[in-house]
C-alpha cells in the first residue's frame, strides 16, 4: 500500500504509482484522485521491482504533505494470481497447493487442464483444524461463471472434454475472521487411480513340493 496523506485546505494532490521494469518501461500500477486534500491511498499487489510516487499537484499552498509505503510480506508462492488472466497455472497431476489470504480482499485463482477429458477433483481445508470457513472456493469451465463447492469435501469433476480448462478461485469468507497468517490446504487436479492385481501361474502346472528333496 502506499498513501500520501497531510494534504492542507490549500493543497490538492493527485497520486500514481508506477512500475520500471529494469528497461526504462514504465507502467501505472494505480491510481487515487480523491477530490480536494483528503488522503490518496493505492493498495496493490505487487512483484519484485522498482517502483515509484508520482504525484500530481492541482494545487499546493507550499505546506508540507507525507507519503509513505506499507509492506505486507505474508503472501504466498502463489502470487500473483488474483485474476483468471494471471491463474496459478497447474501441471497435469494430483496437485497439493497451500496458500494464504494476504488480504481481505486477495482473490486467489488456480487454472488446470484435464488435458485427457480425466476425472478432477478439488477439495479445500484449513490447515487449522475447524478454520476451513474462513474461505470460500468455488469452480468454473470459463473464469465468468462460478459454482461453490462445499469445503472439507472431496469433489469430483467428470464428464470433461480433452482439454477442458477448469478454474477454483479460493477468496475470504467475509463473514468469517480474516488472518494473513491463516493457511489452507488445496487438492485440485487429475483424480488418482486405485486398483488391485493378481498373478497366478502357468495352466496345468504340477507343483513339486519341496519335502520331497
Amino acid at each position: 500500500m502506499v498513501g500520501l496523506t497531510g494534504q492542507s485546505g490549500g493543497t490538492d494532490f493527485g497520486l500514481m504509482l508506477l512500475k520500471d521494469d529494469g528497461a526504462n518501461n514504465v507502467s501505472i500500477v494505480g491510481t487515487s484522485d480523491v477530490v480536494g486534500n483528503g488522503d490518496e491511498t493505492i493498495v496493490a499487489l505487487t512483484e519484485p521491482g522498482n517502483y515509484y510516487w508520482y504525484m500530481v499537484p492541482y494545487a499546493t499552498d507550499g505546506t508540507p504533505i507525507n507519503f509513505a509505503a506499507a509492506v505486507n510480506n505474508q503472501i504466498d508462492a502463489y502470487e500473483v494470481n488474483d485474476t483468471p488472466a494471471k491463474a496459478t497455472v497447474l501441471p497435469e497431476k494430483f496437485n497439493t497447493i497451500v496458500g494464504n489470504s494476504d488480504s481481505t480482499i486477495d482473490h486467489d485463482y488456480y487454472q488446470f487442464t484435464a488435458v485427457r477429458g480425466q476425472d478432477v477433483v478439488v477439495e479445500l481445508n484449513g490447515i487449522a483444524s475447524g478454520t476451513s470457513n474462513r474461505w470460500i472456493t468455488k469452480i468454473s469451465g470459463n473464469g465468468i461463471n462460478w459454482d461453490i463447492l462445499q469445503n472439507d469435501i472431496y469433489s469430483n469433476i467428470g464428464g470433461l472434454q480433452q482439454n477442458q480448462l477448469l478454474y477454483v478461485r479460493v477468496r475470504p469468507n467475509p463473514t468469517a475472521t480474516w488472518s494473513a497468517a491463516a493457511q489452507y490446504q488445496l487438492y485440485f487436479g487429475s483424480k488418482p487411480t486405485t486398483g488391485s492385481h493378481s498373478v497366478s501361474g502357468e495352466n496345468n502346472l504340477i507343483r513339486i513340493p519341496f519335502s520331497v528333496f
